[in-house]
């Protein structure tokens, strides 16, 4: 699965009640530190949270500082990942992250 297609199904399977909520605004692609760094999806309520996406197309070498800036601006951030990079993003992420992993179905 590519980028836009774990976004469009993130959205639709994990996120409907903020979206339905008149109290949480949900915003792709969320510039942070003054657009060094992004959130693919932010979620603002009483709570800051920041999904950062990473799909098996995707590479590695930003997260390290994806991570930082996540953790400097959101109280609350998961990743989610395709499953060829789970391993090496679960070392990544700190303890308080949560973890979603998108997977393909075929019928």
């Amino acid at each position: 699965m590519n980028d836009p297609q774990i976004r469009s199904n993130f959205h639709s399977q994990k996120l409907p009640k903020y979206h339905n909520s008149s109290n949480t605004l949900v915003i792709d692609e969320l510039g942070l530190k003054h657009g060094k760094n992004r959130a693919d999806i932010a979620v603002i309520n009483e709570n800051l949270t920041g999904y950062e996406i990473k799909s098996d197309e995707d590479t590695l070498n930003r997260l390290s500082g994806q991570i930082k800036a996540y953790n400097d601006v959101f109280n609350k951030a998961a990743i989610v990942v395709g499953g060829r990079y789970y391993r090496q993003v679960k070392e990544k992420v700190p303890d308080w992250w949560g973890i979603f992993i998108a997977h393909e179905v075929t019928q």
